[in-house]
């Protein structure tokens, strides 16, 4: 079971990575729905392509780690980093679901935006349950 969320994980995070690394390319291919939005649908900030890859790359390197966690690959990590770093990285994603109470999360007061009804539908969601998926088994060990 510990194999199948461990391969659900990092898929999902390789998956938002190469799309942050997509968009650093300048191809705009779902970036509207992916952008926070004011009541008008105008997105509330515009990320630069640096942001973008800093992002892509953030995602990389927690798909990286649990790939390493979970011995797919072998790498030296000191044991601290090895038991401390998924309540972080969940914590991120659990963080993000709750979200900012305007734009973003399921506590957003902005609805009726494109962007905020693909939030509630998926995004926000798909981060809880990350969140969740990386916690709940470190938790329990």
């Amino acid at each position: 079971m510990q194999s199948l969320i461990s391969s659900l994980v990092i898929g999902i995070l390789l998956f938002l990575s190469l799309l942050h690394f997509y968009w650093v390319t300048g191809r705009q291919w779902s970036l509207h729905d992916a952008l926070p939005q004011d009541d008008s649908g105008k997105a509330i900030f515009q990320p630069s392509r640096i942001a973008s890859f800093m992002v892509g790359l953030g995602l990389l390197s927690m798909s990286f780690f649990f790939a390493v966690e979970s011995q797919w690959i072998h790498f030296f990590m000191p044991k601290y980093v090895l038991k401390y770093a998924p309540f972080i990285i969940g914590g991120i994603f659990i963080l993000r679901s709750i979200g900012d109470f305007n734009y973003v999360g399921f506590f957003k007061k902005s609805r009726n935006t494109r962007f905020a009804q693909k939030d509630t539908k998926f995004y926000s969601p798909l981060c809880l349950l990350l969140g969740l998926l990386i916690i709940l088994p470190h938790i329990f060990r």
